[in-house]
């Protein structure tokens, strides 16, 4: 597999980072409700940065920037697919640990998905409807750990499944005198042993990271 996706084309604005910059100096990040305060100089900027804009759009970004295409390059290999799971698992996992690392905003969250302790019930009542709850970002942060822990279980060669077997295996090959045929059995040294509970759980966990994944795929952005 060959993987190649270019960055995304930024629209010029130099402009509105004059704008931005000179206004943060003077009045601070809030200097939108300080307009009452602004001199002729103020005011005189904000026609030019807005005007330079305006140019900037009509003759760049418009009709040339916003028409680039993003390089896209993706080659998959017939052996890609042997195991396409553990394939696509490999590239998911450090994207979402990525997306984890960056992200800007959280997605709406139903409490079904997530422990009792961060559903929106369980928090102190919110002055407004619209407001949302002091566990809002806590429930996708425990969402997005659950698929970033599933998908890393899928680049392991055993799903991390080696962890619940332990002890020897010692097998013996008997022959059945009614029906001819040899069976297999435990010898005397074996000392295997199967977590069948635990391995049961941990493909669940998996299971449910996976319908999450899916769940909330359109939720997966910066």
């Amino acid at each position: 597999m060959r993987v190649y996706i270019g960055k995304y084309h930024n629209r010029i604005r130099w402009p509105l980072r004059v704008h931005d910059w000179y206004f943060n100096r003077r009045f601070g990040v809030d200097y939108d409700h300080c307009e009452k305060d602004y001199n002729i100089f103020d005011r005189a900027l904000i026609k030019i940065t807005d005007a330079a804009q305006d140019l900037i759009n009509k003759y760049i970004n418009n009709p040339w920037i916003d028409n680039l295409e993003r390089k896209i390059k993706v080659r998959v290999d017939y052996y890609d697919v042997w195991s396409a799971d553990h394939t696509l698992a490999l590239i998911i996992h450090p994207v979402l640990l990525k997306l984890k690392e960056v992200k800007h905003g959280s997605p709406f969250v139903d409490n079904e998905d997530v422990p009792e302790h961060l559903r929106s019930i369980q928090v102190s009542e919110r002055e407004n409807k619209w407001d949302v709850d002091e566990n809002y970002e806590a429930r996708w942060n425990w969402v997005l750990d659950e698929m970033i822990w599933a998908f890393e279980q899928c680049t392991k060669e055993d799903n991390g499944e080696d962890q619940f077997y332990s002890g020897e295996v010692d097998l013996l090959f008997v022959k059945d005198e009614e029906t001819g045929l040899s069976r297999v059995i435990d010898g005397p040294k074996s000392t295997f042993k199967i977590d069948s509970e635990g391995e049961k759980a941990h493909y669940a966990r998996i299971k449910n990271g996976h319908r999450l994944f899916g769940k909330y795929y359109f939720g997966l952005w910066d």
